[in-house]
Parts: C-alpha cells; sequence; structure tokens
C-alpha cells in the first residue's frame, strides 16, 4: 500500500502546483474588468435566478480565459523568472514543481474548454470576442511572437486582453453597447497598459539585464517615467468623464492630477498604485449605481 500512497501523494502535490501556476490572486483585478463591462449594462435579470446562473457561467468563462493567460504566460518565462527571487515564487514550472510539458498541457486544456463554454453557452459575437481574447493571450507569451518583448506592443496587448477587449466581452454579453460604455472600454483599455508598464518600470534593470526589449527598456527609466504620468492623466480623464456620465458630479481631478505630475521615482510609483484606489473607487460607483437603479426598478 505504500507505493500507491506515495503516488497518490505526488499527484495531489503536482494538481496544487498546476492551479498554483493559474496564479488567481494576480488576476482579481482583471476578473473585476470583465464584471465591469457584464454588470454596467445587465437589466434586472440579474436579480433573479436567470440573473445569477449567468452571471456564473460568464464568471467561470472569465475564470477559465484568465486561467489560461497567466499559466501559459508562466510556462515561456522560465529564463526570465529564474532570475527574479519574487517572480520564481510565482511560477512553479520554473521552480520545477511541474514540467514545462505539464504546465503547457494544462494551460491548452484551460483554453479549449473555456473556448468551448463560450460557444455552448454564448455562441456568436461573444464567442469571437472571446477567441481573440485567447489569440491574443497566446500570441503575447509564446514564441514566433512574443508580444510581451516587443515595445509598445507589449502595451497595447496588455491593454486589449486585460483590459478593454475584456470589458467588451463581458458588456456585450450583459446588454447594449453605450457611450458610457466605450468611454469605460478605453478606460480599462489604458489602465491595464499603465499596470503592465508600472511593473515594467519595477522589474527594469532585471529585464535590461536579461536582454529583454519591453517598453520600459525601449524608452529608458526616464522616458518611461514621462509615459507613465501621461497614461495616469489619460485615464484620470476617462474616469472624470465616466463618472459624469453615471453621476452627474465632478470626480475628484483637483486632488489627484497634481499628485500624478510628481517628478520623483518613488512618489511616482506610489502616484500610481494610489490610482489603483481611485480607479477601484470609480468602477464600483457605476456597478452600485447599475444596480441601484434595477433595485428600483423591480
Amino acid at each position: 500500500m505504500l507505493l500507491p500512497s506515495l503516488s497518490l501523494d505526488r499527484w495531489l502535490k503536482s494538481a496544487l502546483h498546476l492551479i498554483r501556476n493559474f496564479r488567481v490572486l494576480d488576476w482579481k483585478a482583471y476578473f473585476g474588468i470583465g464584471l465591469l463591462g457584464y454588470i454596467h449594462r445587465v437589466d434586472k435579470s440579474l436579480l433573479n435566478y436567470t440573473g445569477y446562473l449567468a452571471l456564473t457561467k460568464f464568471s467561470l468563462n472569465i475564470a477559465l480565459f484568465l486561467s489560461f493567460t497567466f499559466s501559459i504566460n508562466n510556462c515561456f518565462d522560465l529564463d526570465t523568472d529564474r532570475h527574479s527571487r519574487h517572480k520564481l515564487a510565482k511560477n512553479p514550472v520554473a521552480e520545477g514543481h511541474i514540467s514545462f510539458v505539464q504546465g503547457l498541457a494544462a494551460s491548452l486544456s484551460i483554453a479549449i474548454l473555456g473556448l468551448a463554454l463560450s460557444y455552448i453557452w454564448f455562441g456568436g459575437l461573444s464567442f469571437i470576442i472571446y477567441s481573440m481574447l485567447t489569440l491574443l493571450a497566446l500570441i503575447y507569451s509564446t514564441p514566433p511572437f512574443r508580444l510581451k518583448a516587443k515595445p509598445l506592443l507589449d502595451l497595447i496587448t496588455h491593454g486589449l486582453m486585460l483590459g478593454g477587449l475584456l470589458f467588451i466581452y463581458g458588456a456585450i454579453l450583459g446588454g447594449d453597447i453605450t457611450p458610457l460604455s466605450i468611454i469605460l472600454a478605453f478606460s480599462t483599455f489604458v489602465y491595464s497598459a499603465i499596470l503592465e508598464l508600472r511593473n515594467h518600470i519595477e522589474d527594469y534593470y532585471s529585464d535590461a539585464s536579461a536582454g529583454l526589449k519591453t517598453t520600459a527598456c525601449f524608452l529608458g527609466p526616464e522616458g518611461s517615467r514621462k509615459l507613465l504620468k501621461a497614461m495616469l492623466l489619460l485615464h484620470l480623464l476617462l474616469i472624470t468623464l465616466a463618472m459624469i456620465s453615471v453621476t452627474q458630479l465632478i470626480y475628484p481631478t483637483p486632488v489627484t492630477i497634481p499628485l500624478a505630475l510628481v517628478d520623483r521615482r518613488d512618489r511616482l510609483m506610489r502616484t500610481a498604485r494610489f490610482f489603483d484606489l481611485i480607479t477601484a473607487l470609480a468602477y464600483s460607483t457605476v456597478v452600485l449605481n447599475r444596480v441601484m437603479r434595477l433595485l428600483g426598478a423591480v
């Protein structure tokens, strides 16, 4: 009985490491972007059993996409993650707990399952958009494309697959597209690109020493900080427009614009993280406004 026990224990450990490879804690913000798209246009059916079931299906579909995105990224980041302690801790493939083949097989299986469920549950335009999201995630991480290592394309791809296009996927399933939807789609695109650029700036020296050609490596520290400030201001403008549309009130622009103009690197990075709070408040306001409207319509 000892050998089967050891085999089962090894299988369970491999399964746990495969789940770790999905990096669930790292995609909570992007999961929120998908939900934002869905809920901001959903009708009052959200408040009954049919609505709960539809929301559950959508959430599972998004979770599968995000699991694939982060898992496939880990598989092809072996060389770079081995040289960074905090990245290595998030990559079971680089740590050697699971093989590249195991990680790749699990990633592709998750992608196929997500595509199948998207087609069965939603079909039509929704399936086309989900397929585009999956393709972007694939070419973002894998050679010969590996867009995450190409200046500007890394930000654009990240902004689409984990921002604007992900938001649109939710919005189409939730209902129709409105002017507010367009503003929020641009906002989530810019915000997702900000998150990517921010990570690049923090990893600049390790990425440069590894020979990577990210946008931050291409522009250099000073150029990257200038681009980040410009993107923060653009994002602030977009969420301000969204808040005016939803609440008819001016968002706290006078408070946040001076913070976005700071020049010192440490202050700029703290400002960028402060924008996480501003963004969360803005997007939560949109969701709360929609839910309150639905409750008022019941």
